[in-house]
């Protein structure tokens, strides 16, 4: 089911290629991604292209509309064997794309991915807390705040705070 806006409704989502990495490479340099995110600015074609090829998530999809990838998100299932029962989420949408539903739906189909096909039983991420709209998004998709990580990274000249969330199914 797609919830997106009417003029995305046709956006398809599917599995990241080695050629997006172009793409990708010029989503993660947008001013809004750095700043609502984690992502460092200036980042090379080459060095995306060699975190793509070290960096292999369990899910890894885009969002793509006529060409133009809107959004990237992969879940990565824990490596401890004590902990396989647990994934994290990263998710970036395009900044002139917010709002849209584009980040819903990448999450929503990461969460059926990690439900109905490797079975995680908790699904987790970590936020900054200044980005309100992210939040307020993963609360919507059943994700709760699990405390605050004080000074947890240095962006624009000054630490921040980040919220640590997940979202676990009984």
């Amino acid at each position: 089911m797609s919830l997106m806006t009417p003029e995305y409704s046709h956006a398809v989502i599917r599995a990241f290629e080695p050629s997006d990495v172009p793409a990708l490479t010029q989503l993660l340099n947008m001013p809004g991604v750095v700043a609502g995110t984690l992502q460092q600015p200036f980042r090379s074609f080459a060095e995306r292209a060699k975190l793509a090829e070290y960096f292999s998530p369990q899910v890894n999809i885009i969002a793509e509309l006529d060409g133009v990838l809107l959004g990237h998100a992969c879940l990565n299932v824990a490596s401890d064997i004590s902990c396989r029962h647990s994934g994290s989420v990263d998710v970036v949408v395009r900044d002139d794309h917010w709002r849209m539903g584009i980040g819903s739906n990448l999450v929503r189909t990461l969460l059926d991915q990690a439900d109905n096909s490797i079975g995680l039983r908790r699904v987790e991420l970590t936020v900054l807390a200044e980005n309100t709209g992210a939040i307020a998004l993963y609360e919507t998709l059943g994700f709760q705040r699990e405390g605050v990580f004080h000074d947890y990274a240095f962006k624009a000249g000054r630490f921040v705070d980040a919220i640590p969330m997940a979202r676990i199914k009984m």
